[in-house]
């Protein structure tokens, strides 16, 4: 699968879940970087800015797991 359909079904999976649901995955991911957002900079966030920072967040882990699953970080 192409990374354009990866990212596609990402956007796919993230498009139905709720405000709960969002927050939840958010609190889940461990992007290999801390995600220090507020409480109540979460709270005030519209749902579509919070799908936003999952759909970015969970695409970094994903590439991050295809880095250190390359031959190449192999070798390093």
């Amino acid at each position: 699968m192409s990374s354009a359909e990866v990212y596609d079904s990402l956007i796919t999976e993230l498009a139905p879940l709720g405000r709960a649901q969002l927050l939840q995955r958010l609190a889940e991911l461990h992007p290999g970087f801390p995600l220090d957002f507020s409480d109540e900079f979460l709270s005030a966030c519209e749902t579509e800015r919070l799908r936003h920072l999952v759909l970015a967040a969970t695409w970094q882990c994903r590439c991050r797991q295809v880095a250190t699953a390359s031959p190449v970080h192999a070798a390093l």
